[in-house]
C-alpha cells in the first residue's frame, strides 16, 4: 500500500464515519447509544468498501477492524458532542 492510497482511505474511512455519526446523532437521541451505534456501523461499512476495493477481505482485518472502530468512535463522540450542545438552550 502506498501513502497515498493510505490517505485516502483515512479520508474515506472520515467521511464514512462522519456520515454514520451524524445520521445516527440526528435518528438516536441518546447519546450513548448513538454513538455505539455510529462507530459500528461506520467500521463494517469501510470494511465493506474495503472488500470492494480490494475484491477479497482485508488480510489484516484483525489489525483493521478495531483501528476503524477507534477511528470512528472518536468521530463519532466529537459529533455526538456537538449535538449535544445544539439540543441545549440558551
Amino acid at each position: 500500500m502506498s501513502e497515498e492510497s493510505a490517505g485516502i482511505g483515512l479520508v474515506i474511512l472520515a467521511i464514512v464515519s462522519v456520515s454514520c455519526a451524524v445520521i445516527a446523532h440526528w435518528r438516536i437521541r441518546d447519546y450513548s447509544r448513538a454513538s455505539l451505534a455510529s462507530m459500528l456501523a461506520a467500521a463494517v461499512l469501510f470494511q465493506g468498501i474495503v472488500w470492494l476495493q480490494l475484491g477479497y477481505v482485508d488480510p489484516f482485518i484483525l489489525i483493521a477492524f478495531p483501528t476503524s472502530l477507534l477511528i470512528s468512535g472518536s468521530i463519532a463522540l466529537i459529533v455526538g458532542s456537538l449535538f449535544s450542545v445544539g439540543d441545549k438552550e440558551i
